[in-house]
Parts: structure tokens; C-alpha cells; sequence
């Protein structure tokens, strides 16, 4: 997953483009006095100009650096009767990938019928486009803190639950 958000280059290549601007008017001053009210208003203009470029910029790593710290919630859901099972132990956004999430589900223990055909557990819905694009935004977004892995039936049975919580309390 990109870890960057929005676009990093942005305002240094501002910065980069104001600042000669507002140094040559600056030079163009000295040599060239303006009126007491022109150097006023180039300087006001020039400290709010810099003061909302330093705002925009601390905003947009401040919203980055706490969204990351948001707890995101795994949940299973049985399409047919529509049960859920949240999985105990939450994910902080930055570690939060496909994956994470795959290796959360492994973890929890298969029940004896599905141990039978195979070792892993098997969700159709983790491999489909719209998975990966929940994952896309859930990570990307800074309000929505759950994921839902849609299983039918067969899916969602495959796991001991009473298991997980029995391992977890202990």
C-alpha cells in the first residue's frame, strides 16, 4: 500500500515557484522604492501567503499521521442469514493490507470438517476486484474503521469461533 497520500510534490514545487517571484520583488523594491503603502501591502501579502502554504501543509500531514492510528475491524458475514463474527484483535491503518487481513482470517482455527479438505481456509470473496477495492478504501479513507469479508454459508462455517474466543480470554 502507498503510504503517502495526496500529493507529497506539491507544495515544495509551489514554494519552489513563489519564493524566487517574491525575492525578485523584493530586490526590485530596494532598487526601486515603492510607496510606503506598496511595500506594506507586498509584505502583508507575502506573510499571509507563506502562513497558508505552512497551514495546508501541517494540516495534510496531521490528518495522515492520526488516520494511521485508527483501529479497523474485521468482520465475517454470512450472506444467507446475514450472522457476523468480528474478529477480536483490531488493525491499526498502517498496518493495514490485503495481506493483513488474509492473515488475520488464518488465524483462526478451521473446524474439524473443514480441516478435511485442506489446511487453509477458503473465501471466494477475497479473491474478487470489489475485496481489493474495500481494501483500497478503508485504508484511504480516515472514517470507515471496518472492513465486512462476505462468506455464504459453507465459508463462514469453516471457522471453530468458540475456539478464538476461548484462546483469547485465556
Amino acid at each position: 500500500m502507498n503510504n503517502s497520500k495526496g500529493s507529497g510534490l506539491f507544495l515544495p514545487i509551489i514554494v519552489m515557484l513563489i519564493f524566487p517571484v517574491l525575492g525578485v520583488s523584493a530586490v526590485f523594491i530596494y532598487f526601486n522604492p515603492l510607496t510606503l503603502w506598496s511595500q506594506m501591502f507586498l509584505s502583508i501579502f507575502t506573510g499571509l501567503l507563506n502562513s497558508f502554504i505552512l497551514y495546508v501543509f501541517v494540516e495534510n500531514k496531521l490528518k495522515i499521521i492520526l488516520g494511521l492510528q485508527d483501529q479497523i475491524t474485521i468482520t465475517l458475514k454470512n450472506e444467507s442469514n446475514k450472522a457476523t463474527y468480528s474478529l477480536p484483535a483490531k488493525i491499526r491503518r498502517r498496518d493495514f493490507s490485503r495481506g493483513e487481513v488474509l492473515g488475520r482470517i488464518g488465524m483462526i482455527p478451521l473446524t474439524e470438517a473443514a480441516k478435511g479438505k485442506g489446511p487453509k481456509f477458503e473465501i471466494k470473496y477475497t479473491n474478487s476486484e470489489d475485496f481489493i477495492d474495500k481494501i483500497h478504501e478503508v485504508y484511504d479513507k480516515n472514517g470507515d474503521k471496518e472492513i465486512i469479508i462476505k462468506c455464504d454459508p459453507e465459508e463462514f462455517e469453516q471457522f471453530n469461533y468458540a475456539q478464538v474466543q476461548r484462546d483469547y480470554k485465556s
